[in-house]
């Protein structure tokens, strides 16, 4: 390997070659990624996680050219903790959709209004 001299305007450590990644879009990204990732542990712990986990993942990879350049390309993943959902109830109806009331139930509510029932007297 040629021995090589550096000057002022070269990148020797890593966190200034991230910052020139992509003209610092790549680190803004990332920025976001954490806020998104703090913002969403915080909801799956009041969602009842006792324990949430995610995670960042950055990727960067590197391709020497035959001209000599190095192109690099960085990626970001981000995994988020998975909240807990409530589950809802359906009935199938015949026609093969969904409904929320039981088939064997009467409603009661017709057109928004509640059935009248019996009347009962007091008795003093």
């Amino acid at each position: 390997m040629a021995e090589t001299t550096t000057t002022p305007q070269d990148i020797t450590q890593f966190d200034e070659m991230l910052k020139e990644l992509e003209r610092g879009q790549l680190t803004a990204h990332l920025s976001t990624e954490l806020r998104s990732m703090v913002t969403a542990l915080l909801a799956a712990k009041e969602g009842g996680n006792a324990e949430p986990k995610g995670a960042i993942t950055l990727t960067i990879g590197f391709h020497l050219k035959e001209e000599g350049m190095i192109s690099v390309l960085g990626s970001v993943r981000a995994k988020h903790p998975v909240l807990p959902r409530q589950k809802s109830v359906f009935f199938p109806a015949e026609d093969g959709a969904l409904s929320r009331r039981h088939p064997s139930q009467s409603d009661l509510f017709e057109s928004g209004k509640p059935k009248a029932g019996p009347r009962l007297e007091r008795t003093a």
